[in-house]
């Protein structure tokens, strides 16, 4: 029954998303100004009300990703207050993929990242813990403060995934462009990236994720395995890299075997590593 309702509401979500009507000519002229800079049009547009900062263009990008994408600093600093806690980090998984340091560092001092608890500097882990699999303290601060209950309850209308898991993908996608100074931002909020489950795992988690979609189940373990691969991520992770890197190649010949889809893909990230 449960796997029907899901596949209902997807159909529903896949619809509407289709179904989004045309812009209106003043909506037009704002992403164009957000694309351009103008940031006196926009204001003037916003304070208005004629315009929602949250209008998206017909490939699904506001005017606050519009503004990242073209590095416009200032305007980003005007759009951040006024968008929904939703367009922030897709605004963030935005700058990360254009390679926007200044904007990600911004971004991530939105109060919204804030609740993350830093790595504890007294655990004492394992030599090549991260790639081996134990999980570094990432959970949300168990804090009773008003402020940051409602900034759960304001991130909980939009995503059903915490905020360490969405610094995680934002952290995923720095580490596959390989750049230090966004992985180091990424990470200082508390983030890491913890190696998947066996292929053949058997466990509620992946055998729910791989029934809700099995490509998504497949590609999110090779973006994973490619993030755990990044220099970047291993220079600031692991305290014998060397070492490291040969784990993983070793990982990636057994991951070519079983995971036929991706062989191609494994042994290019395997050649990498050479």
């Amino acid at each position: 029954m449960t796997e029907a309702m899901n596949k209902k509401q997807n159909s529903e979500s896949i619809l509407l998303e289709r179904l989004r009507p045309g812009l209106l000519d003043v909506e037009r002229k704002y992403l164009e100004s957000c694309e351009l800079g103008d940031e006196q049009f926009i204001s003037s547009l916003l304070n208005s009300g004629r315009v929602s900062p949250d209008i998206e263009d017909t490939q699904g990008r506001t005017g606050l990703d519009l503004a990242i994408e073209n590095g416009h600093v200032s305007l980003v600093e005007i759009l951040l207050p006024k968008v929904s806690p939703k367009f922030i980090h897709q605004g963030l998984l935005c700058a990360v993929e254009n390679g926007r340091v200044e904007i990600c560092e911004i971004l991530l001092d939105h109060h919204m990242y804030q609740i993350v608890t830093k790595p504890n500097e007294n655990s004492n882990e394992n030599e090549y813990s991260n790639i081996q699999g134990v999980t570094s303290q990432n959970d949300i601060e168990q804090s009773n403060s008003g402020d940051d209950m409602s900034i759960i309850d304001e991130i909980s209308k939009f995503s059903e995934l915490p905020v360490s898991n969405m610094l995680k993908e934002a952290l995923i996608k720095a580490a596959i462009r390989n750049d230090f100074q966004i992985v180091q931002m990424i990470m200082m909020k508390g983030a890491s990236v913890d190696i998947p489950h066996d292929y053949f795992c058997s466990c509620l988690s992946c055998i729910e994720e791989q029934n809700r979609d099995y490509m998504v189940f497949c590609n999110k373990r090779l973006d994973t395995f490619r993030a755990l691969a990044s220099p970047a991520y291993i220079s600031l992770t692991e305290e014998d890299p060397v070492m490291a890197s040969f784990y993983l190649s070793k990982k990636f010949k057994q991951l070519q075997v079983m995971e036929t889809e991706y062989k191609a893909r494994y042994i290019t990230i395997l050649l990498n590593k050479i």
